[in-house]
C-alpha cells in the first residue's frame, strides 16, 4: 500500500530492472501446502523459516536470483526487517529506497489491489492488527538505514518523479 509495486512497474518498464518480490517464496511454499496465500499465513510462514532455518533465508534466495540475472537494475520488493537486507549492505551498488504512506492511505491501497486473499474484505481494524505485527513493525526501523526515504500520500506521477529523481541521483 505504500508504493513498492507501483515503483517497481515504473523501474521495470523505463530501466529493464529485474523485480524479486519477497513474498514470492512465501506465496510459492503456501501454494505447494495449498493453503490460503493471505498475509496472515505469509507471515506466519516467515516466521518459521527465520526461527527455524536463518533470520537472513529469504534475502539470501533474493541474493542467488539477483546474482544470477545480468540487470542494471535489481530490485528486491518486500524487504521488511534488517536480515533482509543484511545479504547485500557490503554491495558497493546497494541502496535501499524506504517508500511509506500514511496508514489510512496504505489501507485504501491494499483493500483497492486485492492482492492477497481477503485483502478486499479487510477493515480498517484488521488492517491495524496486522500493520502491529512483528514484520510490520520492524519495517519502520529500515526507515532510518535507508539511502532515499519517500513518502508517497500524494498522487502517482509525483510518486514515479520522486522515484525517477533518486535513480537519476544513484545512476549518476
Amino acid at each position: 500500500g505504500s508504493g513498492k509495486g507501483t515503483a517497481t512497474s515504473f523501474l521495470e518498464r523505463r530501466y529493464g530492472a529485474r523485480a524479486f518480490k519477497s513474498s514470492g517464496p512465501l506465496r510459492q511454499i503456501l501454494h505447494i501446502l495449498n493453503r490460503d496465500i493471505t498475509r496472515e499465513n505469509m507471515q506466519k510462514l516467515s516466521q518459521v523459516l527465520r526461527e527455524n532455518f536463518w533470520q537472513d533465508t529469504i534475502a539470501n534466495i533474493a541474493k542467488k536470483e539477483i546474482l544470477s540475472e545480468d540487470a542494471k537494475i535489481s530490485i528486491i520488493d518486500g524487504a521488511r526487517r534488517k536480515s533482509d537486507i543484511l545479504p547485500f549492505e557490503n554491495e558497493k551498488n546497494f541502496f535501499l529506497i524506504y517508500i511509506d504512506a500514511d496508514i489510512k492511505t496504505r489501507y485504501s491501497r491494499i483493500v483497492k489491489r486485492a492482492e492477497n486473499g481477503g485483502d478486499n474484505e479487510k477493515t480498517f481494524d484488521q488492517f491495524l492488527t496486522e500493520e502491529s505485527s512483528e514484520a510490520e513493525s520492524q519495517t519502520k526501523d529500515l526507515r532510518s538505514q535507508a539511502h532515499f526515504v519517500i513518502h508517497n500520500s500524494s498522487n502517482e506521477p509525483e510518486f514515479i518523479e520522486s522515484v525517477e529523481n533518486i535513480i537519476q541521483q544513484i545512476l549518476s
